[in-house]
């Protein structure tokens, strides 16, 4: 048999490329749950990420009830970060809540309740209204489009009662410090699960469907503030307790000073209250939910988180330098970096009349608000699951990222 090695080599990767990549999204649907974000392009990269669960194993105790386990992994955990404010992060957190609390009208996406942690002071309700509206006038019967007729009162009625109903399950705190944060989450279970007589809520019929801290990043200089003030007040104690065997005081009967213990139990009930990543973990073992938290990350010179060549689906080493977060790179499932794609600078030659010209048209890309979602490495699965890099490489650049457009109906995902 005689074949063009060029062109049928080509044929026989791209081919090969597809199937182990539709082989990974039916493992993921058939083994654990495919939709932990109802979002296609997220769900996708998630699942390549996850580990995947061994498959179902029986053991007969008796003839009538057989003992089936599972092996089911934990929802998945996202950090969302960037180099500069403004690069979209918010507004894909707005769209995974709208996705949330609204559903599809299928049995395998119903509506859930969601948990909103504002720790920056900026969450926009009016904002999330706008994109929860848009999606429940595009699944309204009797409007299949986004454009309603302003005579037709009693469907508006229905949205706005629809949209009523639909945000009365985001849950919204407003931590001021990291202990009130991780106090707040061990809280939620008295406030969630009370009983229905006892509730303060209206979401005791429905599961929890997503967890949001927006931002991990907004106690990082408060923090850091205070652990230095902490420091210089033990090193002024071991200056004091210094002082004090040089020059022991009278008349004081000799007894171990409890300073010593006194301090170490305060500092260690200290980072226990503060214990983010463990308050984070137990709230999503209770409640079942995938966690999305945002974080900032300081620009690096040297920072480069796009592949060497276009067709090459791995990014290079983790170039970035570490969040400003309580949260370490480790913690999370998957590091997706949101950037604002870059409209090219005027050329230094450029005349003004070409100037002028070319102005509409790169003004038009601004407000496209176009954004890039793209896999940065670090996670919990990085570097310890053997097989990643090679299911990355494989499936292209599917695998690496989607791109976002903000508009004032919504925003829609590719």
């Amino acid at each position: 048999m005689q074949f063009n090695s060029s062109t049928n080599t080509s044929k026989l990767l791209e081919d090969l490329r597809a199937s182990l990549c539709q082989t990974t999204a039916n493992t993921s649907t058939t083994t654990t749950q495919p939709h932990h974000f109802h979002l296609p392009s997220l769900d996708h990269i998630v699942n390549i990420f996850l580990p995947v669960p061994s498959p179902i194993t029986a053991t007969i105790t008796s003839p009538e009830r057989p003992r089936l386990s599972l092996a089911k992994t934990h929802p998945p955990i996202l950090e969302l970060t960037s180099l500069t404010p403004g690069s979209g992060k918010t507004h894909l957190l707005y769209h995974l809540l709208a996705l949330c609390i609204t559903g599809d009208n299928t049995p395998a996406h119903k509506p859930a309740a969601a948990l909103v942690f504002d720790t920056d002071a900026k969450f926009s309700i009016s904002r999330l209204a706008e994109i929860v509206r848009a999606r429940i006038i595009f699944f309204t019967p009797t409007h299949p489009t986004t454009d309603i007729a302003p005579a037709d009162t009693t469907t508006s009625l229905n949205i706005d009662e629809a949209l009523h109903t639909a945000l009365q399950h985001v849950h919204i705190f407003r931590p001021g410090s990291l202990a009130a944060l991780v106090s707040t989450l061990h809280a939620l279970p008295a406030y969630l699960l009370a009983p229905p007589e006892k509730a303060l809520h209206y979401s005791g019929n429905r599961k929890i469907g997503l967890l949001v801290l927006d931002s991990a990043s907004a106690y990082f200089w408060q923090e850091r503030m205070s652990a230095e003030v902490a420091g210089l007040a033990r090193d002024d104690d071991d200056d004091f307790e210094a002082l004090q065997g040089r020059f022991p005081p009278h008349n004081i009967a000799e007894e171990p000073s409890p300073r010593n213990d006194d301090r170490e139990a305060k500092h260690a009930n200290a980072q226990e209250d503060k214990d983010i990543a463990a308050a984070l973990r137990a709230t999503q073992a209770l409640f079942g939910c995938p966690v999305v938290y945002t974080t900032i990350t300081l620009s690096n010179s040297n920072a480069s988180t796009t592949s060497t060549s276009a067709n090459d689906s791995i990014p290079l080493q983790n170039s970035l330098a570490a969040p400003l977060s309580p949260l370490p790179t480790s913690f999370p499932t998957l590091r997706l970096l949101c950037s604002r794609n870059a409209v090219k600078r005027f050329p230094a030659n450029m005349g003004v009349s070409a100037l002028l010209q070319d102005r509409g048209a790169r003004q038009a890309v601004v407000e496209k608000g176009a954004f890039r979602v793209d896999v940065v490495p670090g996670g919990s699965v990085w570097g310890r699951d053997e097989g990643l890099r090679e299911r990355l490489r494989m499936c292209g650049r599917e695998a690496r990222g989607f791109g976002v457009e903000i508009g004032s109906g919504g925003v829609v995902v590719e």
